[in-house]
């Protein structure tokens, strides 16, 4: 895949929220108290896709919605300081996650997603100069956003511009439903979509790849990533061995680093390895984004 610019441009749309990054070095004790390390950062898979793709070298453009408040404010700020072309609508109360990262670097979130469910229009120019647009499927969910999303889809298919698709979680698919999202995939016809192994056992149920989508890349952790493509080819990267405090955002950091990668027109081997690199670098601290506390 060639880019159409020396540097590409890649859009994100979907959601920028207020991560608590709980930390426990032990299960949680009921009706008493529990010691733990909390942190709160900025989250939201489309805006955390957005920073490792600016990370990466590329130009990034995050496309959601965030509370009229000051948690808004702060969650735009850092994003911008992490060189992301933020256009945001403003509207109600900011989301939260909750993340429990268990004693073995694995996280369960609560989540209230707040504002950002709530993107009901495009901004002007909002696909100009864009190179491929990214969707976790999040965007599709539920809300405005997921209306807004399909228009912007739309847009991108009438202009020629690659989409890629991150499956989210395997809730979100379960909330969307299995079959319908095959078909949405199928309307849409993603040059990728970008899944870990959990998701693609709900979502493939045996099937290699995803019918319609150009290449499937199925991330597990410290096992290879393997991309699949439709004609057969089949191609796998084991990432490098990194000490885990933190899995939240990996999945987001390697798809900043792959989508860059592939846009910038190197194969999938080197866009595989290109987006270990930014996973690796994410796993090694608490949360996906910036310390809002710091």
């Amino acid at each position: 895949m060639a880019a159409s610019s020396a540097t590409p441009r890649i859009c994100c749309v979907g959601d920028l929220i207020s991560d608590v990054v709980v930390q426990l070095s032990r299960d949680p004790q009921r009706g008493t108290d529990t010691p733990a390390s909390i942190s709160v950062f900025r989250g939201g898979s489309a805006a955390n896709v957005a920073a490792a793709v600016a990370a990466a070298g590329g130009r990034a453009r995050f496309v959601g919605s965030v509370g009229d408040d000051p948690a808004g404010s702060a969650l735009i700020a850092d994003l911008e300081a992490d060189d992301v072309e933020a256009m945001v609508a403003r509207v109600g109360k900011s989301g939260t996650i909750v993340v429990l990262v268990d004693a073995d670097g694995e996280r369960s979130f609560l989540t209230d997603r707040g504002a950002c469910t709530e993107l009901a229009s495009l901004p002007r120019g909002v696909l100009d100069d864009v190179d491929l647009v990214h969707f976790p499927a999040y965007s599709f969910v539920e809300g405005p956003l997921a209306e807004t999303s399909e228009r912007l889809v739309g847009m991108a298919v009438e202009r020629g511009i690659p989409i890629s698709i991150s499956t989210g979680s395997v809730s979100a698919l379960t909330q969307y439903g299995r079959e319908p999202f095959l078909e949405l995939l199928r309307a849409i016809q993603p040059a990728y979509v970008i899944a870990n192994r959990e998701e693609c056992d709900l979502l493939l149920q045996g099937h290699p790849w995803v019918r319609g989508a150009g290449a499937t890349v199925i991330t597990s952790g410290a096992r290879a990533t393997v991309v699949r493509q439709p004609n057969g080819n089949e191609v796998r990267v084991v990432p490098p061995a990194i000490d885990v405090v933190d899995t939240t955002g990996a999945g987001d950091g390697f798809a900043g680093g792959f989508l860059v990668a592939r846009a910038s027109g190197l194969d999938f081997a080197e866009a595989v390895s290109r987006g270990h690199e930014l996973a690796a670098q994410t796993i090694q601290s608490p949360g996906a984004g910036l310390d809002l506390g710091s």
